[in-house]
């Protein structure tokens, strides 16, 4: 592949990021997140088991820095709890709450109305 071809994809890439981003706070915001918020939630209910800041940057290819500041604020929300974790003590583990539970719940809901809406009109059969 040309060298200009793969930075103009890598360009293009990086846009889209930013308005699926600009587009993500917009929908999330009327449940009461951010895509960030929407994104640590959504890492932490996957998760076979409570989580740490580290375990969900690297499950979302986020820096840890980003996770804990988002944690703080969703723990402050009442939307996740830390968990004492034996293993080290300044590392707690994450889950949701109930409330936590429900708003992520929520906003799926919203996600999968507004996926069908997206994709009604997109035909499989080719």
């Amino acid at each position: 592949m040309d060298a200009s071809l793969l930075s103009e994809l890598v360009v293009q890439i990086f846009r889209m990021n930013g308005a699926l981003t600009t587009w993500g706070d917009r929908f999330a915001a009327e449940s009461g997140l951010t895509t960030a918020r929407w994104q640590v939630l959504g890492a932490i209910s996957m998760a076979k088991e409570p989580s740490t800041s580290p375990q969900i940057a690297e499950r979302m290819g986020i820096t840890r820095q980003g996770v804990q500041k988002q944690l703080n604020l969703l723990r402050d929300e009442g939307l996740v709890m830390p968990i004492e974790n034996p293993a080290h003590k300044r590392s707690p583990r994450y889950s949701l709450t109930e409330h936590g539970e429900r708003k992520l719940a929520e906003i799926r809901k919203r996600w999968r109305q507004q996926v069908e809406q997206w994709s009604g009109g997109i035909s499989m059969n080719l």
